[in-house]
């Protein structure tokens, strides 16, 4: 019997000891038949491609683990039927091709490409004949004496940057510097010119945009009402700030104010104490006190929606999260997403007066925002201003 020859490489690996035995191991394999082996997914049901196999066939003397390479789907029911493994011994037609032309490209790269690298010419003449372009790493000067001339170009590798070139003019005595294929000065400030024109751009689009909107409020005369507005609308914060820290100082006295009462009348109080405190409660509630009467009519619902303006989205109905169901409360519903109004009666506003808005609801996840207005008018005008908008 001949003995089989052949040859395995490891490139990874250098260590003696592996090398002996991953060889063992390529022997082991080589030793056995070479089979490729087909089974249907009646056997080997979920496997995938990459899994391993033992193969055990005891009449053949066969038993070693083997992957699977090859599975065939039904795509009528998108299940496999066909699975084939063991060893992959046939070739397909165009792996073949492939190979040989990936053999080929390297042996052309190794031998010829290089070759004709290495004898590429240092010099070219120009296009006009009267000078030279030079590509060496040696000066040219030096190489070839006499030959230089005026206004010759020697493209000379860069020794800081592979790959690029610097780029010499021969002045009749020196090589005089034109330009670098790789400058990161030149870039930097490439760069910082492209990124200030694209900003200034930006800076002059944007003015324009602005002059524009206001060239439109100014013709339409919204531009005055936007500003009086807002100056409404941030005196009105200002005034509810002021209100509301005045609530907090009333609501901070009448505890402490509680818990003073309630620690001196413990045991028996005798007429003048009582009497003390009863004008200490007068005091307190005369400086304390900040409210006044309702000026929006019906907010107990008893007339229904008399007094409100709601264009068939309000109605009248209780809720158990509002006094356990005992009481009406409005109820606002908006099937569209376009913003629907609610209005109240109109009322009086005093000057240099100061009013609370008030009021307490809740809503489902399915509304995304509301806002609550006071539009006022001065007497004997038409047009409404906007007074508050939270």
């Amino acid at each position: 019997m001949r003995p089989k020859i052949g040859f395995t490489e490891f490139s990874e690996e250098e260590d003696p000891n592996e090398l002996i035995k991953l060889t063992y191991q390529t022997l082991i394999n080589s030793a056995r038949p070479q089979l490729t082996l087909k089974t249907s997914s009646v056997y080997l049901r979920g496997v995938k491609i990459g899994d391993t196999i033992r193969v055990v066939r005891h009449d053949k003397k066969l038993d070693y683990d083997t992957r699977i390479f090859e599975i065939t789907f039904n795509r009528l029911n998108n299940q496999s039927s066909d699975i084939k493994l063991g060893d992959q011994i046939g070739e397909s037609s165009s792996s073949k091709v492939q190979a040989v032309a990936d053999k080929a490209v390297e042996e052309f790269i190794n031998n010829e490409f290089n070759s004709f690298i290495e004898n590429l010419p240092d010099f070219i003449k120009t296009a006009d004949g009267y000078n030279t372009n030079w590509y060496s790493t040696e000066d040219p000067v030096k190489k070839y004496p006499k030959k230089v001339m005026i206004n010759d170009i020697w493209y000379k590798p860069d020794p800081e940057h592979e790959g690029h070139k610097i780029m010499l003019r021969w002045t009749g005595e020196v090589w005089e510097e034109i330009l670098r294929t790789y400058n990161e000065v030149s870039l930097r400030k490439a760069i910082e010119q492209k990124f200030n024109e694209l900003k200034q751009a930006m800076d002059q689009q944007s003015a324009k945009t602005e002059q524009q909107i206001n060239d439109a409020l100014s013709k339409s005369g919204l531009g005055k009402l936007a500003d009086d507005a807002k100056k409404l609308a941030e005196q009105a914060k200002n005034e509810l700030e002021t209100i509301k820290q005045q609530n907090q100082t009333a609501k901070n006295e009448l505890t402490t104010f509680k818990e003073k009462v309630q620690a001196d009348l413990d045991g028996k109080p005798s007429l003048s104490k009582v009497t003390k405190l009863i004008d200490g409660v007068k005091e307190q509630f005369t400086s304390s006190t900040v409210g006044g009467p309702n000026l929006i009519r019906n907010t107990g619902y008893k007339e229904g929606l008399k007094y409100f303006t709601h264009n068939g989205i309000a109605n009248i109905g209780t809720h158990p999260y509002y006094f356990n169901g005992s009481k009406p409360i409005l109820i606002f519903s908006n099937n569209a997403q376009a913003e629907k109004l609610i209005s109240s009666n109109r009322f009086l506003l005093e000057k240099n007066t100061d009013y609370t808005l008030n009021f307490r609801g809740f809503n489902n996840s399915a509304l995304t925002s509301y806002d609550a207005f006071i539009l006022g008018r001065r007497n004997g005008e038409i047009k409404f201003l906007l007074l508050l908008n939270s």
